[in-house]
């Protein structure tokens, strides 16, 4: 009775190895050509994005400014005034 054992397959093995490392070959010369010829694309990407997260940071600031020149000033006299940059008004308690 005849048995195949691992020396029957050497060959099988050796094809299959060989095709193995061809395919990792093509794979990484495609991954190395695309993010060469992408690079200018994603270098630009990047450079939008943090363009526009300055920008946003600059409008948080813009803000934060707004918000913090708005005050109340509350007087011993029941008065509240309000100042802003922009607008002033004053309110009485006629109490």
């Amino acid at each position: 009775m005849d048995r195949l054992d691992l020396q029957s397959f050497w060959g099988l093995y050796l094809i299959t190895g060989i095709e193995c490392f061809v395919s990792l070959f093509c794979y990484v010369t495609r991954i190395t050509i695309a993010t060469t010829f992408n690079s200018h694309r994603l270098r630009s990407f990047l450079s939008f994005v943090k363009e526009k997260e300055e920008e946003n940071k600059c409008s948080e600031n813009r803000i934060k400014k707004e918000k913090s020149s708005s005050r109340r000033v509350a007087h011993e006299d029941g008065s509240l005034e309000l100042n802003d940059s922009n607008v002033g008004v004053h309110i009485e308690n006629e109490a």
